[in-house]
């Protein structure tokens, strides 16, 4: 069983107080409270996921864009690419996106740079 349910079930039993629950699972009375109330909206005491946060501005579909255009013109630097995108982030973002996509650029001697990879 886990610790969240006994915590619970120590609640339902009604011969402690909620600090007494707390102090025992060494909790704070917080949790105990929180846990309850959880129950109480959604019938379960499971932790709750990830419920938000702001949405990338990177999409598949821009990805996809991104990919396109790097590949396609491997000369295109990142304001360059920022502005064909129609964005407004860093440039540093938007390299971290192109590390994370796995279009690199290795340098070459004779050209100054390679392309994409």
């Amino acid at each position: 069983m886990d610790v969240r349910e006994r915590i619970v079930s120590s609640d339902d039993e009604g011969t402690e107080t909620q600090e007494q629950v707390a102090a025992r699972y060494r909790v704070s009375f917080a949790v105990v409270k929180k846990l309850l109330a959880l129950r109480r909206r959604t019938g379960s005491v499971a932790p709750v996921g990830h419920r938000g946060g702001r949405k990338s501005m990177f999409t598949p579909a821009r990805r996809r864009l991104i990919s396109h255009l790097v590949r396609h013109l491997p000369d295109i630097t990142l304001a360059e690419l920022r502005e064909a995108l129609g964005l407004t982030c860093a440039l540093s973002t938007l390299h971290y996106v192109l590390v994370a996509m796995g279009l690199t650029f290795k340098k070459d001697v004779a050209r100054g740079r390679a392309g994409a990879r």
